[in-house]
């Protein structure tokens, strides 16, 4: 493969993404041993690298560390190197979030025809996206209207070829960032939209199984290259994510021995051994309620008494009009 693997990874002893970007580089080589891969990191994650810490790095081929300006926070400071990273990589390459596994080889990326590319950011079109509100808010306050778009790009994968025009993009985005920094946007697939309409939408759209958002990918699953499982979250006691990985707690018990569970190798070959027994399917509208306040709310207290308690209240709601219905019918027939 003559594209290279880049991961950008900030670090300490406090987070688990030096883990998530062991566990992706672990499957990158288990499938590709003879595969370039670059991590990208800041002079603070390797001052952190220590002992058992940089053994996790050992597979990579190199590792390049960048200075930065001081007051930056880690997640400023990933945002900072990921959106710069082609002036510190050279050739072509296949940038991938740590927060990933590669369950095949990526040997076709080579033969990819486009210098920019990237999958679609939850696997539609931004009229349909989910979070379609909140990008649009996100990129008015960088003074770009997103609305009229037609795609809205994830970021989690991208192809960069080591081209005058490929450097020219990731030059604006990293300013488009900065700025964006400025007014407290500190996501950087705002500034990512912005720089490719600015740049007469440079971004070709790399087929979906490149990056399988686990949430809103599952059509693409089966044939998937590379599982974008999202970030970990904090499980509750007895509970069950969509993925395995992102349970926070099976990414922490790495952190001391080193050694990746053979439930999550498994995955290396076929993603679907991350999904727990039971799943539910959503689309289409009820996707939007997921990403409701009202049920976020019931999420956070699920199995509390508030939840109880508002649930009932709900129910309440939903039952009363059928209530009254049969009140006013049973009323009209004397």
């Amino acid at each position: 493969m003559k594209t290279k693997l880049l991961y950008v990874l900030v670090s300490s002893e406090k987070d688990i993404y030096l883990e998530q970007a062991y566990i992706s580089i672990s499957s990158a080589r288990y499938h590709m041993p003879d595969v370039h891969i670059t991590v990208l990191i800041d002079r603070i994650t390797e001052l952190s690298l220590t002992l058992d810490r940089r053994d996790k790095l050992k597979s990579a081929s190199e590792i390049v560390v960048v200075d930065l300006p001081e007051g930056l926070t880690g997640q400023q400071r990933s945002r900072v190197l990921k959106t710069s990273c082609r002036k510190y990589v050279s050739g072509d390459f296949l940038f991938v979030d740590c927060d990933t596994v590669i369950v095949r080889p990526l040997y076709e990326i080579d033969n990819f025809p486009n210098v920019l590319a990237a999958c679609r950011d939850s696997h539609s079109a931004f009229s349909e996206n989910p979070y379609r509100s909140m990008c649009i808010n996100h990129c008015k306050k960088l003074g770009f209207d997103v609305s009229q778009e037609e795609f809205y790009f994830n970021s989690g994968v991208i192809l960069a070829r080591d081209t005058v025009e490929v450097h020219e993009f990731y030059d604006r985005w990293a300013k488009n960032w900065e700025e964006g920094r400025q007014k407290g946007i500190f996501m950087d697939q705002p500034s990512f939209a912005k720089t490719n309409a600015e740049l007469n939408h440079i971004i070709s759209i790399l087929p979906d199984i490149w990056n399988c958002q686990i949430i809103h990918g599952i059509k693409y699953i089966k044939d998937a290259n590379i599982v974008h499982y999202l970030c970990t979250s904090p499980t509750k006691k007895g509970d069950k994510q969509i993925f395995a990985l992102r349970d926070k707690w099976r990414v922490e018990q790495i952190k001391g021995t080193g050694i990746i569970p053979k439930d999550i190798t498994n995955c290396f070959d076929d993603p679907f051994y991350g999904f727990p027994d039971c799943v539910h399917v959503l689309s289409g509208k009820n996707i939007e309620i997921c990403q409701s306040f009202a049920f976020k709310f019931l999420e956070k207290y699920n199995g509390s008494a508030v939840y109880t308690c508002f649930n009932s209240l709900f129910k309440l709601l939903y039952l009363a009009p059928r209530v009254l219905n049969r009140m006013i019918l049973k009323l009209k027939n004397g």
